[in-house]
């Protein structure tokens, strides 16, 4: 089955979910986070972002994309799409979700995820690679993390290669595959952030600056309590 955003007027087929089919297209190219399994398209002028679920660690050699099917509404692509369009409404810095196609083999299904591609500079590990970021690049990532929070999403894998800089000098955050809308704000918001900061610290990218990054730390951990995991 094929669900997409209802003002999306391009019409979507099976075709376009499939990788196959846009390898020998004009605009091309795989991304190198994640497991290798998202690409970019160009369809009608615009660019997008093809995101096949593929399965993770030692069940991946018998589950590569295969999920147990327990109904729609417990599948990871329908939780996904209905987190984005949350916080689309919610006007917090995410990709837009297009469309998903949602396959049933017996007991099993395999899924995918379209969503408009970011316009970037690079994840932020990617940045922190090539420069040093500025107080107010800091800033503006607490920002976005914040705006996602106050719209209730609890990210659970909030880490430095899931934020994009975007070409308006803004933070995007990507995949919310797990993602949950929460109705509480207990512990949730500071272990995303613990996160964040320990994904920082194991990447270790070239120009992080640990006085100014210390700025997060302390944006965030004022509005959270203490941070525990530090850079």
């Amino acid at each position: 089955m094929i669900y997409q955003e209802p003002s999306n007027l391009v019409k979507l087929t099976e075709k376009h979910f499939s990788a196959k089919f846009w390898v020998t297209k004009k605009g091309y190219r795989k991304l190198e986070n994640g497991r290798g399994a998202s690409i970019v398209f160009n369809l009608e002028d615009k660019k997008y972002v093809l995101r096949k679920f593929l399965r993770g660690g030692f069940i991946a050699n018998f589950l590569y994309d295969s999920y147990l099917w327990l109904g729609l509404s417990r599948s990871r692509v329908f939780n996904e799409c209905l987190v984005l369009e949350h916080a689309q409404k919610e006007q917090v810095l995410v990709p837009k979700f297009v469309a998903y196609h949602l396959e049933r083999r017996g007991l099993f299904y395999s899924q995918s995820i379209i969503t408009q591609f970011i316009e970037n500079r690079g994840t932020l590990v990617e940045v922190l690679n090539r420069r040093e970021l500025s107080r107010g690049e800091w800033k503006s990532l607490a920002d976005s993390i914040k705006a996602m929070h106050k719209a209730s999403i609890n990210h659970v894998d909030l880490n430095a290669n899931n934020i994009l800089y975007g070409n308006n000098d803004r933070f995007y955050i990507v995949d919310f595959d797990k993602a949950q809308v929460m109705s509480d704000k207990n512990r949730w918001p500071q272990k995303n952030v613990d996160r964040l900061l320990r994904s920082l610290r194991k990447e270790s990218p070239k120009y992080l600056n640990h006085q100014q990054s210390g700025f997060l730390e302390k944006e965030l951990g004022a509005l959270y309590g203490n941070v525990t995991a530090k850079i």
